[in-house]
């Protein structure tokens, strides 16, 4: 314990030399935003505009953004690298997350701990936010294809496997969560609200658990503690535009969710009650790839890009 506590102190020294330099090194390209719409006219109040691009981040799988500001992404299966998001300029935060086989999912727990979903070991990993080696390793045998990870401010975490179609909740510990009686199950493969297929990414929004509903074409907000119980279901801008394979989605502060609705290359931001509030990426001249991951925190929007190599900030005007 003492080793680990040595570690964040260090980091924590690191990093504020880091944020004093990030002036003087941020490497985040700046883009100047469009005057016009493709319709000739100024964008609107509450237009999100492109604002930074990151390149160099082939085969990104997933992206959260912290509530300290700091950005973690899962890349190529390989590694999680950290970043902070001052101006919000890329530069490196120092968290090697050691330990790790081919991480794929990354999710923020109590006290920024971090949450990493393994495809190597087919196990979930928690970090200090500073990195090091795992503090813990959740594992179940009945997991076979991790499609989405979710953890809250209460240490309980949320497993989401795409090919059993099943969400299962643990407690700190590890083990399943059988308060509810259903030995840890949250939600299964099923047609009506509350059920669903092949579950993909998901968040907890400080309230509900946020499940982004992959072959149902749907994003929906469970209760975390009661089973199959779906209090929202979001399926697209209108029954003639719905989503099409949506692989993750994200909630900010506010409780907007913002939806990866991948099969369309768009992000679709609704407020709390499912209500529509505008297309994250509707500047045509971005071409913008399949996108797998979303992330977003106060006015930025962080998306996924990985057949183009690189991470889009949407910053709100």
């Amino acid at each position: 314990m003492s080793l680990i506590r040595g570690r964040d102190t260090a980091a924590i020294l690191l990093l504020s030399t880091l944020l004093c330099l990030v002036s003087l090194c941020g490497c985040g390209q700046k883009i100047e935003g469009p005057s016009e719409t493709p319709g000739g006219l100024a964008p609107p109040p509450n237009t999100y505009i492109l604002t930074y691009e990151w390149n160099n981040f082939p085969g990104t799988t997933d992206i959260i953004v912290t509530t300290g500001g700091f950005v973690y992404v899962a890349q190529e299966s390989t590694q999680v690298a950290a970043y902070t998001t001052f101006s919000p300029k890329r530069h490196p935060l120092i968290a090697d997350l050691v330990g790790l086989a081919r991480p794929v999912l990354v999710a923020e727990g109590a006290d920024e701990q971090i949450y990493v979903a393994d495809a190597g070991d087919t196990t979930v990993k928690k970090f200090s936010r500073s990195g090091g080696s795992p503090i813990q390793v959740f594992r179940d045998t009945a997991w076979v294809a991790i499609g989405g990870i979710a953890a809250d401010e209460a240490g309980f975490l949320y497993v989401a496997d795409r090919q059993k179609e099943m969400i299962w909740k643990y407690i700190s510990s590890g083990i399943r969560d059988s308060s509810f009686g259903t030995n840890g199950v949250l939600s299964e493969g099923g047609e009506g609200v509350g059920y669903v297929r092949q579950p993909g990414g998901m968040c907890f929004d400080g309230v509900y658990l946020q499940v982004t509903d992959t072959g149902k074409n749907r994003v929906q907000k469970l209760v975390p503690d009661e089973f199959a119980f779906g209090v929202l279901s979001v399926t697209g801008p209108s029954l003639e535009d719905p989503f099409e394979s949506p692989l993750d989605s994200a909630a900010d502060s506010e409780g907007n969710i913002y939806v990866a609705d991948t099969g369309k290359r768009r992000v679709l931001k609704y407020d709390s009650s499912g209500f529509l509030l505008a297309t994250v990426n509707w500047d045509s001249t971005v071409v913008v790839g399949e996108i797998p991951a979303v992330a977003a925190k106060d006015k930025w929007v962080y998306v996924a890009d990985p057949e183009h190599n690189r991470i889009l900030i949407y910053e709100l005007r």
